[in-house]
């Protein structure tokens, strides 16, 4: 029964900036390859708890990267303080432009046309560390991708939910 209960957090991505990474990539002359592209390539995503039970926000973090290959050891930094209410109701969500992640620097020409090329990819990952109201900690990781085939929108590669072993003490 409280499986069925429990909260269960996902990740909504609203809006982001892949447009300017396609249109950046259709750039075809040559003197411009070293261009940066005017937007950065970022997004803004909300959280939805599916469950019929509050979950307690305890900690987000969340990083956009752009490699070919993901790297399997991921930096995560946690956002302080919260940048949302830590209480998040059963079958309710944040506003979908209540969280922000953007890359730490502009792409160029050049870069764009990897991505839409297949050679590059951007890297959307996180966490979201809550408790439920039945006392267990859980932690959702996941990991969204773009590349040129992704026809404009990030796309879900990875969603991983952990608990703890045991409830923790009330």
């Amino acid at each position: 029964m409280v499986d069925s209960e429990r909260a269960r957090i996902f990740v909504i991505i609203d809006q982001d900036t892949t447009d300017s990474i396609r249109s950046a990539a259709t750039i075809e002359l040559l003197h411009l390859q070293d261009a940066t592209v005017g937007v950065k390539v970022g997004l803004f995503y909300g959280l939805k708890n599916y469950g019929k039970t509050p979950a307690i926000i305890k900690e987000i973090s969340h990083q956009i990267v752009c490699a070919a290959e993901l790297s399997k050891t991921r930096e995560y930094v946690p956002n302080i303080p919260l940048p949302m209410d830590h209480i998040l109701a059963g079958e309710q969500r944040t506003d979908l432009q209540t969280l922000a992640c953007s890359l730490d620097h502009k792409i160029n020409v050049a870069t764009a046309k990897d991505i839409q090329g297949l050679k590059s990819i951007i890297w959307f990952y996180g966490y979201v560390a809550y408790d439920d109201t039945f006392g267990w900690s859980r932690e959702l990781r996941y990991i969204f991708y773009y590349d040129g085939s992704t026809g404009g929108r990030f796309r879900l590669w990875s969603y991983q939910e952990h608990k703890s072993p045991q409830p923790h003490e009330a």
